[in-house]
């Protein structure tokens, strides 16, 4: 189905005649049927356990698969992350010949470095209780981040994104203004994320994700650190039978006055 899928978008964007496209990897990299393109820049997000069956079940291994995107001569924006992540994509980095471009040049100094809770009533508000909002400079002028994504890996994914707009912007031929960085990062949304569903008709306000893996599973816990709890709160929960299903127990549980899973 991915790979099908995959084909498809690929004979749209030719016949769209696109000026470029954000391709995400389906499972790993190396092998990934998104791997066929020759792209202008590879970007390498933060890297936890996930689909050990396919991919290795330590960091290494993981991000060995990950690297698989590089190309000879080519360009990786990234962060630093874990250590046994990094050496393996450092090694893979090296041997190519890839020039690296350093994203944390774009990550909220300290004052501003945690998610701005706002205080509103979470029963009753349209939007949710929290936003990423900081200023960054780039290329020496200032910009105002007002993301609607929440937490803090959500700065380092920013972060990112705005390290590959600069790149092609300055050495692709790209013309991508700082006004359409801030519009674009505003207007972003992610459904099924951090998806907040307001109380409406005496329902209670709804915060639905699709954490499935233990570093998604703490993103969701942070986020719900920040709501206030006045009201009490009930999970639904449920994930297929090969996630590790006790250490989600552990993260979001005790968070919950009850559970149903």
């Amino acid at each position: 189905f991915f790979e099908l899928l995959t084909a498809i978008a690929f004979c749209h964007f030719a016949r769209q005649r696109i000026d470029i496209a954000v391709l995400e990897v389906g499972l790993g990299g190396r092998l990934d049927a998104t791997n066929v393109v020759h792209p202008l820049l590879s970007i390498i997000t933060d890297i936890g356990i996930d689909h050990i069956e396919f991919l290795g079940n330590t960091l290494r291994s993981i991000a060995k698969e990950k690297a698989g995107i590089l190309r000879e001569n080519g360009v990786l924006v990234t962060l630093s992350q874990h250590p046994e992540a990094n050496a393996a994509i450092g090694e893979v980095a090296l041997a190519l010949n890839v020039r690296g471009v350093d994203a944390s040049r774009y990550l909220p100094t300290r004052d501003f470095s945690g998610a701005k809770a706002q205080s509103i009533d979470i029963n009753t508000s349209s939007t949710a209780p929290w936003h990423n909002r900081y200023p960054i400079s780039i290329d020496g002028k200032i910009i105002e981040i007002d993301s609607p994504l929440a937490g803090q890996h959500q700065q380092r994914n920013l972060a990112l994104a705005i390290a590959a707009a600069a790149e092609l912007r300055t050495n692709h031929g790209f013309t991508i203004p700082d006004g359409a960085l801030e519009q674009g990062i505003r207007n972003t949304q992610w459904p099924g994320r951090l998806e907040w569903i307001p109380s409406r008709a005496g329902h209670a306000a709804i915060l639905l994700d699709v954490a499935h893996n233990p570093a998604g599973a703490w993103a969701l816990r942070a986020a719900l650190a920040q709501i206030p709890e006045e009201r009490p709160r009930t999970l639904l929960f449920s994930c297929l039978a090969d996630k590790p299903i006790a250490e989600f127990a552990q993260i979001l549980f005790p968070l919950f006055d009850a559970s149903s899973a």
